[in-house]
């Protein structure tokens, strides 16, 4: 296997991952979830970066808030 196979081979387990945890993700706002799979999918590899960096300030957080 050479460079290239492994780094598209990381690259596309970190897109899946990213994918299934938009899915599974519980958003503040019911658009968010629209607009990180449009981030990802348009913007590939700044859209991972993105995602993993700033979705926390999006998922709503368990406990807090009543």
């Amino acid at each position: 296997m050479d460079l290239a196979t492994l780094i598209f081979l990381a690259y596309l387990a970190l897109v899946i991952y990213a994918i299934v945890r938009i899915a599974n993700v519980e958003f503040k706002n019911s658009c968010d979830r629209v607009f990180w799979f449009l981030v990802v999918y348009f913007v590939p590899i700044v859209g991972l970066i993105l995602w993993f960096v700033f979705s926390g300030k999006y998922i709503k957080k368990e406990g807090g808030e009543a």
